[in-house]
């Protein structure tokens, strides 16, 4: 459910920032003084990189977590080392099925 969730918020993070980028262009064509034009560059470009990190980071934990769910041994050896990485139960049962002992 985490994942799903995250996914959707990576979308729309992936929109805006295609959307800011077509603002900025648009704004870019329509400034013409400098001065306005170098502020308005600068912001763009910083609120860029913020939409990038974010973006990157969320696509990053995804990729963590569904390499966590799909390999569960070595989440345990990454959580003894302080990583992020999101836990994943294992099962350590190891008695027999009721079915095995009948």
């Amino acid at each position: 459910m985490l994942l799903s969730s995250l996914n959707t918020s990576l979308e729309q993070l992936v929109r805006k920032r295609d959307l800011i980028r077509e603002l900025d262009q648009k704004i870019e064509a329509k400034t013409t003084d400098e001065k306005n034009l170098e502020t308005e560059i600068f912001e763009a470009e910083e609120l860029s990189c913020d939409l990038e990190e974010k973006i990157n980071h969320i696509r990053k934990y995804i990729d963590l977590s569904i390499s966590a769910l799909n390999n569960p041994s070595t989440v345990s050896t990454q959580e003894n080392t302080g990583s992020s990485l999101p836990s994943v139960s294992q099962n350590t049962n190891t008695e027999p099925s009721s079915a095995a002992a009948d």
